[in-house]
Formats: C-alpha cells, structure tokens, sequence
C-alpha cells in the first residue's frame, strides 16, 4: 500500500524508528486539506506502544477537524537523534513516519480521560502536577454547580417560578447530577413539597441520552476500526474488544439500578418487605451517596489554586454556565406547562 523507502541505506531498524517516534516531543500531522491542498501542523500527541495508536491534544473544531470529518488518512511525521559526523558536513538526523488514520475521541468518555492523563504525563514533571491540572478544570465547572445548586432555589421563587417550571429548569440547567439534587432538595424545603424529584427526573432522562450517544459512537469507532487497514501484525481489530472499551463503564451500573428500582416498584412496592428495607433505600439512601459524591469532590477542591492559572479558566466557565443558564430558562419558558405561578 505504501512505498517503500528509496534509499535502502539510510532506513533505520523499526526499533529505532518506534523509539524515536516515542521520545519525541512535537511533531507535524498532514491531512487533506481544503480544495485538494495538503494541511500540515505541528502538534504534541502520545503514543500508546503497547496498542501501537498515537493520540493527539487539539480544538475540537477548526481547519484540521473539518479535513478529518471528510477523509480520515494521515500522515505524521517526527524527527530528530541531530548528529555531525566529522568528515561530513552536513548534519545528519533521523525521521519516523507514520501513514494511517485518525478520528475524533468521544469526549469525557473513561478512554479519553485515561488518555488524557497519560498524555499530560508526557508534558508534566509529575503525576501530581497533571492531576491539579485535570482536578483544576473540573474544580472550575463544579465551583459553578454548586453556585447553581444555593442560588437557583431561590431565584425559582423569587421569579415565581411553577413547581414544574423550575423542574425543567434546574434539570436542564446544572450539569452535575449531584447538584440538580442539592438544587431540588432546597426547592423543596422552601416550598414545602413532598416527594418532589421532578429535576432529578429531568436530569435522569439528560444522562439516559449519553447512553444512546455511547451506542453510536461505539458503533462509530467499530466502523473506523474495521475499515482502518488491518493493523501492522496482520490481524484484524476485534470487534468486540473495540466495543467494550468504548462504552462508558458507568453506564451499566446506571442501567441495573434503573432495571432494580423498576422491577421492586413495579412488583413489590405493597409489601411489607418492599416498604421497611427498600423503600428507605431509594428514598433516602440516594441522598447519602450524593452527599458522599459531593464530599469527595470537595476533597480535590482547593479555592486558592482556582485562581493559580489565572481569571481565564474561571471566565471561560462562568461564560458557559451563563450561556447554560440562559437557554435552559428559555427552554423552560417554552416548553412548561405554565413557566410561573
């Protein structure tokens, strides 16, 4: 499929080549680029030896993404051991590269958070420093969450919000699942409901879409896998290893404790036995796990080293979670039965 080097003499062995193409710092990805032109650019990236895959850190849109959603084959190349041999006079180096394809990761997914941190490994001095840096964008996000979950309660009645309004509002308009509950939990004090769990619902249904999201990137990924050349060992990608590293993990537990709560309210939810343990269980033993969830969070949450790497990650979080706040009360305001009381 591919040439083979015309200099025979100055191919190096595939050892040297991998090793170089795993020390290396940079190196320059080309794809096809607009209107037939070759886009290249230099980019840091990892490269997994045990898998044989190279992953690359970049934006999720702009030149290279557009040329990668119309054809995926790549070239990556890496370069450099610079020698001078004396009776030469030119420098000498060495050069590694790669032909294959590339797609987009699912982002959050368990792979690309663990290729994530093994890629911040390659650029941080340690392993602690790369984890403040991942606890530190997620600290920002939360920082916002729980801002929403203490102010949402009361600007719901200050507005005079419905019961209703303010469900697909704080369902829709916080991003933890933890939060829509403290958020919920507070409206409910506040108003004196019982068993009000109507942004909880909201939220629930939110999380049971990645479910279908999952699905569809992992049949995404299995098609680009098994139309990918065969890989270098001469063996085909196994469909179902692809398939299950793919799929969040979280997922099926998510799943079995919808399928059990289900099946127990549906069949048993008379009986005494259904009433003493498990009941209790499902009606506040959530709580618990949420306030364990949240306590854990809080563990990895230091406010003085938000604002170490200056305003702009705390602006550009409060930017999204105002652009989440507004099209949440918009869809609110449109989609309730009667938005306020």
């Amino acid at each position: 499929m591919f040439r083979e080097i015309r200099k025979k003499r100055n191919k190096i062995e595939d050892s040297a080549a991998e090793e170089l193409l795993q020390n290396s710092r940079r190196g320059v990805l080309a794809v096809n680029g607009d209107d037939g032109y070759p886009y290249a650019i230099p980019l840091n990236y990892f490269y997994d030896r045990e898998n044989r895959k190279i992953y690359f850190h970049g934006a999720r849109a702009g030149h290279k993404v557009d040329a990668l959603r119309v054809c995926d084959k790549v070239c990556f190349t890496v370069y450099g051991n610079e020698t001078i041999r004396e009776e030469d006079w030119a420098p000498f180096m060495q050069s590694t590269v790669v032909f294959g394809r590339c797609h987009l990761m699912e982002n959050g997914s368990e792979k690309a958070m663990e290729m994530l941190k093994r890629f911040a490994m390659k650029y941080y001095p340690n392993e602690q420093l790369a984890d403040e840096e991942i606890a530190q964008a997620i600290s920002v996000i939360f920082l916002f969450n729980v801002i929403a979950a203490l102010t949402f309660p009361t600007l719901g009645g200050m507005l005079g919000m419905t019961d209703h309004g303010f469900g697909l509002f704080a369902g829709t308009a916080v991003n933890d699942t933890s939060s829509v509950v403290a958020a919920q939990e507070t409206y409910a004090g506040l108003m004196g409901l019982e068993g009000y769990a109507l942004p909880a619902t909201i939220k629930v249904v939110r999380t049971a879409m990645i479910i279908v999201l999952a699905l569809i990137f992992s049949v995404i990924s299995i098609r680009n896998e098994a139309r990918s050349a065969a890989r270098s060992d001469g063996q085909h990608a196994n469909i179902g290893k692809i398939m299950w590293k793919a799929l969040p993990k979280f997922i099926l537990a998510f799943v079995a404790m919808i399928a059990v709560n289900t099946i127990l309210r549906g069949n048993i939810a008379d009986t005494y036995f259904y009433q003493s343990l498990f009941k209790p269980l499902f009606t506040n033993g959530y709580k618990f796990f949420v306030t364990i969830a949240l306590s854990g969070v809080g563990f990895k949450i230091k406010f003085k080293e938000l604002f170490t790497k200056g305003l702009k990650p705390i602006a550009l979080g409060g930017c999204t979670w105002l652009a989440l706040f507004l099209s949440s009360l918009t869809f609110a305001s449109l989609f309730a039965e009667k938005m306020l009381g």
